[in-house]
């Protein structure tokens, strides 16, 4: 039996919104097209921008490695099945959908902005890309992709930080003291 080596998943989770910025995940799936990564990226929403990057991925002949499924109530499954988590937005709160693919302990490539930092030691529990600039998340990306001990090892650094900070047991608390004291 001879096994073939599968396509590593990379996802995103985000509105179709111009601060979400899915066109720069567009521009780094290019260059990993180009440098000859196998890959599959889905990127999970919905929004006013979704026909428009629809258009960018099929101008650019893209269909095969990046998915658009649409807004999905349930995201575990796809994040369960992916190797790396992208978002390169603009501006966030604190992102929900970064707080969940690092508690299921994926890595994690996001733009170094409010929110993100909350989460993300870069170069300790996933990385820090500068906002704006697709060419240093596609190198981030890459790293990730081309190290199987690198992707485990900051997985499991990202969820031990979400489960220390942001556990139930940790914010209930919080939220109790903010709100009834």
């Amino acid at each position: 039996m001879i096994l073939t080596k599968r396509a590593l998943r990379l996802v995103t989770i985000s509105d179709f919104i111009k601060r979400k910025r899915i066109d720069l995940c567009i521009e780094c799936a290019k260059l990993l097209k180009k440098d000859g990564y196998d890959f599959k990226w889905h990127i999970i929403g919905d929004g006013p921008l979704f026909n428009e990057i629809s258009g960018m991925i099929k101008a650019n002949e893209l269909e095969s490695m990046v998915l658009l499924p649409g807004h999905l109530i349930d995201v575990r499954p796809n994040l369960a099945a992916s190797d790396i988590f992208v978002l390169l937005s603009m501006q966030e709160g604190l992102p929900r959908s970064l707080l969940e693919a690092g508690a299921m302990g994926i890595p994690a490539v996001v733009s170094d902005i409010r929110g993100n930092r909350d989460l993300i030691e870069s170069n300790k529990n996933s990385f820090l890309s500068p906002a704006g600039n697709y060419r240093a998340a596609t190198e981030c990306i890459k790293r990730l992709l081309d190290d199987t001990q690198l992707r485990t090892a900051f997985g499991l650094r990202l969820r031990s930080k979400i489960q220390a900070v942001f556990s139930l047991e940790k914010t209930i608390p919080i939220h109790e003291k903010i709100f009834f004291d």
